[in-house]
Order: C-alpha cells, then structure tokens, then sequence
C-alpha cells in the first residue's frame, strides 16, 4: 500500500514540474494552415500541395491543476529557499482536486492535398493524466494518518505511440465535409484506478479501527510504475489497441460554417510488465486499534496495521482501457474574405463527466499567414483567459505556435496554475499554386 500511495503523490509532483495548459483553442482555430491540426479536428482542407513536418519538431504540452505552485512551494524562512509543502497544500485543497495533463510529440507527418479533400500519415508520442484527488489524500500525504479519511481517488495516466492514417473528402460542392483517422496505437506505459475505487477508515473514541475497502485496485503497466522488473524500458511493447478520430464540417451559407470533432475514440488492451495491486472489499470491519492519546503510536503503526487488516494481493492479469475521448463543436463566421470569427466549445470527457470549456476567437488571414487572438473560460477553475496564434511561411519553412493562456506565459512561475502551448515546424510545398489555383477559379466563377 505504502508504494502506490508513493505513487500517486510522485504524480502530482511531475505534474507540478511540468507545468504547461488549457484545452487548445488557439491551436484548433489554426485550422486548415496547419497540418497538426488534425490531432483536434480531423477535416484537413491543405492551403498548399505537401507538407513534410520536421520530426520531434511539433509538440503540445497542455496543463490544467485546481491550485498553484506557490501553494505547494513555500518558501521555508530559515533557510530562505523553496521547499515542498504538503501541509500547505492540503490547507489550500477543496474536498476533490483536479489535474490533467496533456502531451504530444509529433515524430512524422506527410500530409497530400487531393482534388477533394486530403490524405494524411502521422505518427505520434502522447502521454495523458486525469487525477482527481481528495482532500484526506493530502492529508495522508502531508501528515500521515491521524484521523478518520475516504479515499475516492481517481486516476487514469496512459502514456502510447500512435501510427496512423487520415482521410478528408468534401461533398455538394465543398460544402460538406467528412473525415476519418485510423490510429494503431502501442502502449509503453500505463496506471489507473478502478471505477469507483474506495478505501476508508474509521476511529472511535475506544480507538479501535473501522475499515472499509470497494473496489480497491490499482492496474498498471511498464516498467516506470513496477520498479522491480529487470528489462530495459521499452517503446514499442505488446500493449496493442485501435483508435478512430472522426470530424465533419458543413458550410451552412458562404459566411457561416459549423464544425464537429471527435477524437480518440478507442482502447488499448495491456498484456506487457503488468501488475494488478488489490485491495479485497471490506465492509466496515472492525479492529482494535492504537491508543489514540499516543499521536505517535498512531502515526507510526497505523500504516502498518492497517495494511495487516486489509486482504492485499499482486496479480498479473491482463486489462483493457479507453483512450480519453475529446469533442470539439464550432461555429465559424467569415465577416469579409479576411477576417473570422469562431465560436468553439470543448470537453475532455474525462472520467465520464461533461464540463465543457467555451471560447471565442478571431483569426485574419493572408495569403501564406494567419495570426489571431481568443477569450476562453472554463478548465477546472472556470478562469477567463486570452491566448494567440500564428502561422507564417518563409520560403518552404513554416512556423507556428499557439496558446490559450498569455497570461500564464508572463506571469511569475510560482503564480501559475495552467498553461499551454503548441509550437512546430513544417516544410510546404504548392503553396503559390494553390493560390494561384483559388484565384483563378473565383475569377471564373465571377
């Protein structure tokens, strides 16, 4: 018990280290500039011919935490330098906290325009954490056990490669639409809890102990979480599974245009380094504990005695989980040639759960550049935040990079609580074509 509650609190401080998030905004409202793109909406209508991204060149980092550094880096007065602080976190924590935490790293990615539409082959790293904690959890964690806790812990940290291939097609004249990506997906590493995971104790005035345990398991696969095994860690495994993305957009007039996008729908079955920590139900069993007016007698053993009491055991059992599923819904309204406005909303889905985030964003468009700015709100926090983006072409180069949270990237880092950012660099070809294509057809159809 002992190492998987180390476990989760090793979770919160890489999550605290890597402080990076909202929920992309910015970067969807890129749009058709941008091959990446498709990792959240997957309808690609290319403004050039081919692109070929720069390997290892293009990633996302997305963060999102119920708190902030400050709350847990406290600067200690004697010897003037920043130490963690449980106890302080735990003051500052609400019954149940939130953390999610988003990566991506795109290693390849070849993108054709067709005479309808586009064709796509990617490949990608990606690692995802959804942690929802209790307040009694910091408490464990900052003081021990001292009193009574419930433990509702929720986790899910998946971390897989995904190779892939996208297909857009447009209809009725290019006013509809439609796409799919097929992804085979590998998984190098994985924790979670079972669904509605509960661990809890009781102490009466006699000081005995009241225990109660449902579906108490922690799955987990790769050699990162079972620290005994001997391989080498390992990128691909036999952690195999499918995932689909699908999208459509219709062009409801000449101005308005509405979007939908829904991505990482899939599994992943882990048969590889897998460990299976469970503990066996228990209702409200009863046993005699510590003498309570000896705090460290009661702190020092009731870890002890309470891993005696509860039924433990290991297993090796192969297990299968869902990719988390995101969605994308969006209005675009084209006020001249140039200028665009886009109403957009997006949920995580995590854990089961809809609390979506909103955002209303402008973009102007040129021939080879875009460049736009958004207010968003929602997130844990239901914050009101502005971000920005950009793409650009020099010669065959293009750059990009985008972020729902200015804010974040100027603020003191001992202030922030959630930022993202998406960069990259793509080589495109056919640009001035295509270009030239679009304008002579308008001047046809004029």
């Amino acid at each position: 018990m002992k190492k998987h509650i180390y476990i989760y609190i090793a979770f919160l401080v890489v999550g605290i280290s890597n402080i990076n998030a909202q929920d992309y905004f910015s970067f969807y409202n890129l749009g058709d500039y941008v091959v990446q793109t498709q990792n959240v909406s997957p309808v690609y209508i290319p403004k050039n011919s081919f692109t070929f991204a720069v390997p290892v060149a293009n990633l996302g980092f997305n963060f999102n935490s119920g708190f902030k550094v400050n709350e847990l880096l406290v600067k200690n007065e004697n010897t003037n330098k920043l130490e963690y602080n449980l106890a302080n976190l735990y003051n500052e924590a609400g019954d149940f906290n939130d953390m999610n935490v988003d990566v991506t790293i795109n290693l390849f990615y070849m993108a054709f325009k067709r005479k309808r539409g586009s064709l796509t082959i990617f490949a990608n790293t990606r690692a995802t954490n959804n942690w929802r904690y209790t307040k009694d959890f910091l408490g464990i964690a900052a003081n021990g056990i001292t009193s009574d806790f419930l433990l509702q812990e929720q986790n899910e940290y998946t971390g897989y490669n995904e190779i892939g291939i996208g297909f857009t097609q447009t209809f009725f004249d290019d006013r509809l639409a439609l796409a799919v990506r097929a992804k085979y997906l590998n998984g190098f590493v994985h924790s979670s809890t079972e669904d509605g995971a509960m661990a809890a104790l009781e102490i009466d005035e006699s000081g005995n102990f009241i225990l109660s345990a449902q579906n108490a398991t922690v799955n987990s696969a790769g050699s990162f979480f079972n620290g005994d095994s001997e391989e080498e860690f390992k990128v691909f495994t036999e952690n195999t599974g499918f995932g689909f993305d699908f999208g459509a957009t219709f062009k409801a007039t000449k101005k308005l245009t509405f979007e939908i996008a829904v991505n990482d729908i899939g599994s992943i079955t882990w048969k590889e380094d897998v460990k299976n920590f469970n503990i066996e139900d228990t209702d409200r069993e009863v046993y005699s504990g510590v003498d309570l007016r000896s705090r460290a007698g009661l702190e020092d053993n009731a870890l002890d005695r309470i891993e005696a009491i509860f039924q433990t055991n290991e297993t090796e059992e192969e297990f299968e989980t869902k990719l988390n599923m995101k969605t994308y819904l969006s209005a675009r309204y084209a006020l001249t040639e140039k200028n665009t406005f886009t109403l957009a909303a997006f949920n995580t889905h995590a854990f089961d759960e809809f609390k979506p985030s909103y955002s209303l964003g402008y973009n102007r468009t040129l021939k080879k550049t875009t460049f736009g700015v958004l207010a968003s709100m929602g997130g844990i926090d239901n914050d009101f935040l502005f971000g920005a983006n950009f793409a650009m072409k020099l010669g065959p180069l293009q750059l990009y990079a985008a972020t729902d949270s200015l804010k974040a990237l100027f603020a003191k880092p001992e202030e922030a609580y959630g930022a993202n950012v998406r960069v990259g660099l793509n080589f495109v070809f056919g640009y001035n074509k295509h270009i030239k294509a679009k304008e002579a057809a308008e001047a046809e159809a004029q």
